[in-house]
């Protein structure tokens, strides 16, 4: 039950290992692991503090106005536990109840490096939060979509929060903005990526609807004028190559590279990423080129799951992502893409390289998160996450007593409570070549 670790096999365990770390102006990282958010400062001083207490102070006074919380909230990596920065010292992260009577998702803030914090009710249970990248505007608050698909419910209602700064406080920006009634954005639970992406100009957002026509997942974009506050019509992309329709994980991810242009590239399950480019830099107005399926290489087997995505300072385009070949192993795997030339080829020929490889041929997903902080440099986080087990390693895992179901012929179950396993950051200093 355990993984190799390919590209970084000197690697050593740091604070950072525990979740997708964040960072202030000051260099500072900040790292969510449950209820626990651990800052690391730049010569090593560490601080840890309680996100329930946080939490439960900062929703009481900013949002119920004094009434008591009940405090049920969701620790787990199936949503955002982002940590963001902005280039003024502020930093985010988001609160999503589960079980409770706090109805709506919850912004955390801090302009103090974490030494106090206020809160902001958003419209929707759940939530995302807009990522550094190297062309995304972090002067200002991060944007966030919010929306209703969340712990058993089904219903799609998709909202743009846009906040601004007024008087030293985070507030919004107007009203949330309904983007869709049709959206089928959940949180990404294998793999993050931005859904949304701040220019100077605009607010670009990417999400997968139910259309209800073919095979794959219809990705639209839609965009609204930061000065006016308009908001622009809903805009084709493309359909995803995953067989089943729709599916819930072909979950689209933007970006942009130096010369302004957009890149949405839509996710899969058990298929291929479609690579779609803007015809104008920084809008969505003119349309898409599209640029084709991302690594299929030929092959019926080389397919791909839950898509992450970020551009390096270089304009290099990094995807991390769930990789299949065809034997039921599950690797954790890199591609690479220069701004304006092919897929990098690593020295097996190979367009993607195996970043961590699992030691058994049954089910897996990873919990990857990649993001950057202000020097460039990009980090990325992963857990192990194996499943349909045998009954020994069931016992190995402490979940043989444990509900479980779909059990195969070849005596593999489904274990409910099976755990994620032996975190790790790595750290790329190159823009994605080498990772330590």
């Amino acid at each position: 039950m355990s993984y190799t670790l390919e590209a970084a096999e000197r690697h050593r365990a740091t604070l950072l290992d525990a979740g997708s770390p964040g960072f202030d102006n000051s260099g500072s990282a900040y790292v969510r692991s449950g209820g626990v958010l651990t800052i690391v400062r730049p010569r090593r001083a560490v601080r840890t503090l309680d996100l329930d207490e946080i939490a439960r102070a900062a929703i009481e006074r900013d949002v119920l106005k004094g009434e008591r919380w009940d405090g049920l909230w969701d620790k787990g990596t199936m949503v955002d536990t982002s940590v963001v920065g902005d280039a003024e010292g502020r930093v985010y992260t988001l609160i999503i109840p589960r079980y409770s009577k706090l109805r709506s998702a919850v912004l955390l803030w801090s302009a103090d490096r974490g030494r106090t914090w206020h809160a902001v009710a958003l419209a929707g249970r759940n939530a995302t939060m807009e990522r550094p990248d190297s062309y995304n505007d972090h002067g200002a608050p991060p944007t966030i979509l919010s929306f209703e698909r969340y712990g058993g419910r089904t219903e799609r209602r998709l909202w743009l929060e846009r906040l601004t700064v007024s008087e030293d406080r985070i507030v919004p920006a107007g009203p949330p903005l309904l983007l869709s009634d049709r959206s089928l954005l959940v949180g990404n639970h294998s793999g993050a990526a931005n859904s949304t992406f701040t220019t100077r100009d605009r607010i670009i957002a990417v999400y997968d609807v139910d259309d209800g026509l073919g095979q794959g997942t219809l990705s639209v974009a839609r965009e609204v004028d930061r000065t006016t506050g308009r908001l622009g019509p809903e805009r084709q992309v493309g359909r995803s190559t995953t067989a089943q329709a729709p599916d819930m994980h072909d979950i689209p991810a933007i970006t942009a590279g130096p010369d302004g242009h957009l890149v949405v590239m839509i996710g899969a399950h058990h298929a291929w990423f479609l690579m779609f480019r803007s015809r104008q830099p920084g809008t969505t107005a003119g349309g898409w080129i599209p640029e084709g399926p991302v690594g299929k290489e030929g092959s019926a087997t080389g397919t791909y799951s839950y898509i992450s995505l970020a551009t390096s300072r270089d304009g290099t385009m990094n995807v991390v992502a769930r990789g299949e070949d065809g034997r039921a192993r599950y690797s954790l795997v890199q591609l690479r893409k220069p701004w304006g030339k092919p897929w990098t080829r690593w020295p097996n020929g190979s367009i993607r390289r195996v970043l961590a490889e699992p030691n058994r041929a049954h089910y897996a997903a990873w919990r990857q998160r990649m993001t950057m902080d202000l020097a460039g440099q990009l980090y990325l986080n992963f857990r192990y996450y194996p499943n349909m087990l045998t009954d020994a390693e069931a016992r190995t895992l402490g979940v043989a007593g444990g509900p479980r179901k779909d059990c195969d012929k070849g005596g593999l179950c489904w274990y409910a409570d099976a755990p994620e396993l032996t975190p790790r950051t790595l750290v790329s200093s190159d823009n994605g070549v080498s990772w330590r």
